[in-house]
């Protein structure tokens, strides 16, 4: 039983392994007014039919007020300075993606 402290003191400091986990391809569309900011995550699903054609699936809708959208869009943007800083992306491609979002979603 002495372990369970530590397992208890772990659970405390990340999220629990409960929390749902999804995977998006990317963001589909995304609607404001003057309070809440909403858009829908979607995934591309492959043809079980064929081998060349998908769908872009819409799966998720995430509404939030619009402070928080901002703080969300200033705390990826951070995120993104910081993969460029480490090499994970080039500058060159983050711009590439900025230029043309739809396109790089594959819309």
């Amino acid at each position: 039983m002495a372990d369970q402290t530590k397992i208890e003191h772990f659970l405390e400091a990340f999220p629990p392994a409960t929390i749902p986990t999804v995977f998006a391809d990317g963001v589909v569309n995304l609607a404001y007014n003057p309070r809440v900011t909403k858009f829908y995550l979607f995934r591309t699903d492959p043809s079980l039919k064929s081998e060349s054609d998908y769908l872009n699936q819409p799966f998720a809708q995430i509404v939030m007020p619009l402070d928080a959208f901002v703080q969300a869009a200033a705390f990826f943007n951070q995120g993104v300075e910081r993969m460029v800083a480490i090499g994970l992306i080039t500058k060159e491609q983050v711009e590439a993606l900025r230029i043309h979002p739809v396109k790089a979603a594959g819309l």
